[in-house]
């Protein structure tokens, strides 16, 4: 065998391997959360709206930088917006409105490391900032001090900002 033919057929069994553990994982997920095949695959195909942490600044509030990001940035409406964050429209507006007096230039496009689903941004019992942080504390495995250079936040701000989020879930 040539060596061309053999990166070959490595390559075929690396990609059955990887099909292999993408249906183990398949699964497992539908089992864990007793979706059907159907549903799962509906959740797959869902597009989620990220917002990339480069986003926030001193600034604006972390309200203020989502809802300008998504409206400017992604073009959404006040309304879309207000439905996907589970907010009032008009609290919307007055972040919109308050976050252009504010900083009048849009969010440039840049490729950050990490991003944030808006989905995490839902949970009414936790503030914007508290959901965040969770979710880079927890999820992303950022400790207080990477948290807090990644949101130009003082690093004694996302500690307390973390545990009052803990307290409430």
């Amino acid at each position: 065998m040539k060596p061309l033919e053999i990166n070959k057929e490595m390559e075929g069994l690396t990609r059955q391997e990887d099909v292999l553990q993408l249906k183990q994982l398949f699964f497992k997920v539908k089992r864990k959360y007793n979706l059907s095949t159907p549903e799962l695959i509906t959740k797959i195909e869902e597009k989620e709206i990220v917002i990339p942490i480069t986003i926030f600044n001193n600034n604006l509030s972390s309200l203020e930088s989502v809802v300008k990001f998504l409206k400017e940035n992604l073009n959404l409406t006040v309304k879309e917006i207000a439905s996907k964050l589970n907010r009032n429209n008009k609290t919307i507006y007055q972040a919109y409105s308050s976050s252009r007096k504010k900083q009048q230039q849009e969010f440039k496009e840049t490729q950050p490391e990490l991003y944030i689903p808006i989905s995490i941004l839902a949970n009414r019992k936790l503030a914007v900032l508290e959901s965040i942080t969770k979710f880079l504390y927890e999820s992303s495995k950022l400790n207080f001090s990477e948290i807090s250079r990644s949101l130009q936040r003082d690093p004694r701000t996302i500690w307390t900002v973390y545990s009052r989020a803990k307290r409430k879930v």
